[in-house]
């Protein structure tokens, strides 16, 4: 799951017109694609493709994340990117155990 957060945060920070990224659900799903997906059986996976489109608007997360304060989404949205890294670094290192462990499945 962290690894799916990391992962949101750079497919949105990566993504060049933020304003259509206003709907998360393709933003989400790129992420859960790329690190949940392979983990989960057929029903799974059909659930989650009902449950993706409950995801709250951009706009919501980021004033929730700036306190209910309007017009700071930039400033939210830098705030984590300047986070980002220590937060990969950390989600990183628990990856690499869960692999030692043989607790994860190496990605393809």
């Amino acid at each position: 799951m962290l690894e799916m957060l990391t992962l949101m945060v750079e497919e949105y920070k990566s993504s060049a017109d933020k304003s259509k990224t206003e709907n998360l659900v393709g933003v989400i799903n790129t992420a859960y694609e790329r690190s949940l997906k392979r983990h989960h059986g057929f029903m799974s996976k059909q659930l989650f493709k009902l449950v993706i489109h409950a995801a709250p608007y951009r706009r919501n997360i980021l004033k929730a994340v700036a306190l209910g304060k309007d017009g700071l989404d930039d400033v939210c949205i830098e705030h984590i990117a300047n986070h980002l890294d220590n937060f990969r670094i950390n989600v990183g290192v628990l990856v690499d155990y869960y692999l030692a462990k043989k607790l994860e499945t190496p990605a393809s």
